[in-house]
C-alpha cells in the first residue's frame, strides 16, 4: 500500500490563512480546506474524490463542528474537537494535519507512506517526510519489532496516547500518519468489492448502525499504486499550489 499526504498553507484575501490538505491511497482520495483567522477555525470544506462507500461524501458536513474552535499544534487533538465516530476518519485526519500546520507555522509538508504486503504476517512500514526518510518499522502483525523507541509497541489500542507522551510533537504526528497507513493496509488482504455495504462498527460515519446498510460499496474504487507512486495526488497538483486563488472554490 502507498499513501501520500500533502499539506499547504497560504494567506488568501478575504479568507484569512487557508490550509489545504489532500491524501490518496489505494482506497481513498480526499481533500480538506481550513480557513483560520486569529488562530480560530472559521470555515471548513471537505471533498470526497474517491471513496469506498456511497455515504462517505456526506461526512464532509461534519467538519463544521470545528468552526469556532482554536487551532492546536497537535494534529491528533482534532479528535477532541468533534465526535470522530460521526466523521470520515480520513477527512478528520486531514483537518488535524491542516490545523497543526497552521499552529506550527508550516507552509508546506508531505508524507509518503509505504507498507509492504504481509508474508506470514511480517511486513515493513516506512514514512518519508518532505521527501526525506524518517520512519522504518519492521512489523509482526500489529506489533513493531524494531527499531527503538518503537520496539514492542502495538499500533492498535493505546498507540496515540503513547506517541503523544513519549515522542516530540512533530515525530508523533508522523508516527500517527504511518500508523494509519499501516492499519488500513490490511485491506489488501481482503476482497473489498465482495461487500454490499459498509460494516456496522460505529467507528466512522459510513459505519454507523443507522447508515451502514445504505452505505453501498463503490465497486471498482480500489486502485493499486504499488509500482506507480508518482500517480498519487497527481490530479491535486494545481489545487495544492493554490492556483485557483483568489477565487478559492474548495
Amino acid at each position: 500500500l502507498r499513501r501520500k499526504i500533502l499539506i499547504a498553507a497560504r494567506p488568501v484575501p478575504l479568507h484569512g490563512q487557508v490550509v489545504r490538505a489532500v491524501l490518496e491511497d489505494d482506497y481513498h482520495h480526499f481533500r480538506v480546506r481550513l480557513s483560520v483567522q486569529n488562530d480560530v477555525i472559521v470555515d471548513t470544506r471537505g471533498e470526497a474524490l474517491r471513496y469506498p462507500y456511497s455515504a462517505c461524501p456526506a461526512a464532509a458536513a461534519r467538519l463544521t463542528d470545528l468552526h469556532g474552535k482554536p487551532v492546536c499544534e497537535i494534529a491528533q487533538q482534532v479528535y477532541r474537537l468533534t465526535d470522530a465516530a460521526w466523521n470520515c476518519t480520513h477527512m478528520l485526519d486531514l483537518a488535524g494535519f491542516a490545523m497543526a500546520a497552521h499552529a506550527n507555522g508550516v507552509s508546506q509538508r508531505s508524507y509518503d507512506i509505504l507498507v509492504t504486503d504481509r508474508v506470514e504476517n511480517r511486513y515493513v512500514a516506512t514514512l518519508a517526510r518532505d521527501c526525506q526518510p524518517l520512519l522504518h518499522w519492521d512489523m509482526d502483525g500489529d506489533t513493531i519489532t524494531t527499531p527503538g523507541p518503537f520496539e514492542g509497541i502495538n499500533i492498535r489500542a493505546g498507540f496515540a496516547g503513547w506517541a503523544l507522551r513519549e515522542l516530540p510533537v512533530d515525530l508523533a504526528e508522523a508516527a500517527l500518519a504511518l500508523r494509519r497507513g499501516t492499519v488500513i493496509s490490511i485491506g489488501r488482504t481482503r476482497d473489498l468489492d465482495s461487500l454490499d455495504h459498509a460494516d456496522i462498527t460505529g467507528h466512522c460515519y459510513s459505519q454507523q448502525p443507522s447508515i451502514a446498510e445504505t452505505a453501498t460499496r463503490k465497486r471498482g474504487s480500489t486502485l493499486d499504486f504499488g509500482d506507480r507512486p508518482d500517480a498519487l495526488c497527481r490530479s491535486d497538483a494545481e489545487w495544492i499550489r493554490f492556483d485557483d486563488a483568489p477565487a478559492l472554490s474548495l
